[in-house]
């Protein structure tokens, strides 16, 4: 086997193995990341407008009435409130965020 034959065939391998890895252990736990065991298997608004609902469901435990949650969730966005996300990462793709911390006012 020729020199790039050899690397071919190792890069092949190399990409094999991390998508088998990725379907088999990693893939069934990032698409119920941070979801309770029966949050997956519950119908939930918005469902009716897919074919297949269900397929993706994580989740995250805020320690919050939905009163105080809303204001937060009403001005995410670019050029708003933010993502509330990691800004270095939403920076390196020149995004240029800023995250809020507190509720500002008309948005």
């Amino acid at each position: 086997m020729k020199g790039w034959h050899k690397a071919l065939f190792i890069v092949g391998i190399a990409i094999g193995s991390g998508a088998l890895i990725d379907a088999a252990l990693l893939r069934p736990w990032y698409l119920r990341w941070g979801a309770m065991d029966n949050e997956p298997k519950k119908s939930w608004p918005g469902d009716e407008l897919v074919q297949r609902p269900g397929q993706c469901t994580r989740g995250i435990t805020i320690h919050a009435s939905a009163e105080r949650i809303w204001p937060w969730i009403m001005q995410i966005g670019q050029d708003r409130g933010g993502f509330y996300s990691y800004t270095w990462l939403e920076n390196l793709f020149l995004a240029n965020m800023r995250n809020a911390d507190r509720i500002v006012p008309g948005l």
